[in-house]
């Protein structure tokens, strides 16, 4: 791409979530870094499609914009590899079809080359020949809960994946686990493994068999790994972290928090370090998109690929070096105390202690915020 078309389309907006489709074509959904103020503006939300190879005019990057979305919208590719966009608000959105109505989403996945939503209490599958929301089969005591006139429910479903179409596992978020043992629904609790305050986010199904959760109490935040009524906290940290995404990649399982991006395999974490920061992931089939920020990268499972970045220049060389970051967690925090000369010795340590836990691309993107912040300040 050239810093000309990231500059026309992508300049003020953030990624809020990508999807890949093939090496060719790709997407990311983002949102203005500050929606407009005034009585009876719409708040703009874009699509970016990326496919140099495929688009015309030596164009990389083509942009649709929908407005007034419920936050947080996903984007998903179906198996017959049309962009599916859905918010929290019942809107849905399929490339050559239409605008249409949609559950209102927790999540939105694709699992077996079929598009499947998630909500508070639910789980749908569209049916690609009628083009209706079916509900799947959920488990009784879910199903009793969402008949029930009290006000406070039981399950609060927040995110959910599945090995096989009998074999799915609902996650809610105070840490109930319901899932499917032999086509039939059970249910575990995990703050019984010790964890009262526990609450939890993020759920995947690893291709090595195990399933992982992604957690946190008042001690900080967890990874639990485990299938059926067997579960077992294989990490901890002491800071306040929070989930951001989960998806299978090969052999292993991709995380990515507030604080770093790991990839698991049989219980066993090891830091993964892509080229850019990430926040959100997509994958399908050998291919796994990153994106965060206004950036986004893809990997075929050997090298990476840079596709979208302000640091490409007008050639459509991408330049990283262009950008001089320190990455040293002492001279980021001198440069952060010499701002907040107020901190205390103590404050300072704590500091130094959190930003230990980054890894180099974190601690690059948050002394870009910071920098911008004083140049935002600086302008009032």
């Amino acid at each position: 791409m050239k810093r000309s078309e990231w500059d026309e389309l992508l300049k003020g907006f953030y990624v809020v979530d990508c999807a890949v489709k093939s090496e060719k074509v790709a997407y990311l959904l983002m949102v203005q870094n500050d929606p407009p103020k005034r009585k009876g503006a719409d708040e703009e939300w874009r699509l970016i499609s990326w496919g140099p190879e495929v688009l015309d005019n030596d164009k990389s990057i083509i942009s649709m914009s929908f407005y007034n979305f419920r936050p947080r919208p996903e984007i998903s590719v179906e198996g017959s590899g049309r962009l599916y966009l859905a918010d929290t608000n019942g809107n849905g959105y399929l490339t050559q079809y239409g605008k249409e109505e949609a559950p209102a989403i927790e999540k939105l996945k694709t699992f077996w080359e079929e598009l499947y939503i998630l909500t508070f209490a639910y789980v749908y599958k569209r049916n690609a020949v009628t083009n209706e929301w079916e509900e799947i089969n959920l488990p009784e005591s879910l199903l009793e809960d969402n008949r029930s006139t009290e006000g406070n429910r039981k399950y609060t479903l927040t995110d959910f994946d599945a090995f096989a179409p009998d074999a799915f596992y609902l996650l809610d978020w105070k840490g109930i686990v319901l899932y499917q043992e032999s086509g039939e629904w059970q249910e575990i609790d995990l703050k019984s493994l010790g964890y009262k305050k526990l609450q939890t986010d993020g759920i995947c199904c690893g291709p090595d068999g195990w399933v992982y959760i992604f957690g946190k109490d008042e001690k900080g935040g967890k990874i639990f790994q485990g299938k059926g009524d067997r579960w077992k906290v294989i990490w901890e940290a002491s800071n306040e972290i929070y989930h951001i995404d989960f998806v299978a990649y090969q052999d292993h399982v991709i995380l990515s928090n507030s604080h770093m991006l790991v990839k698991i395999k049989d219980g066993q974490i090891e830091r993964f370090n892509p080229p850019i920061y990430c926040k959100y992931l997509s994958v399908r089939g050998d291919l796994l998109m990153i994106a965060s920020g206004s950036e986004a990268a893809i990997y075929d499972g050997k090298e990476w690929k840079v596709i979208i970045s302000p640091l490409f220049n007008e050639d459509g060389v991408y330049e990283p070096n262009a950008l001089h970051l320190s990455t040293n967690e002492t001279a980021l925090l001198n440069d952060t105390l010499e701002a907040t000369e107020g901190n205390s010795a103590e404050e300072a340590e704590a500091i130094i202690e959190e930003l230990k836990t980054l890894d180099e691309t974190a601690i690059a993107e948050l002394q870009t915020n910071i920098y911008n912040a004083v140049k935002k300040d600086l302008k009032k």
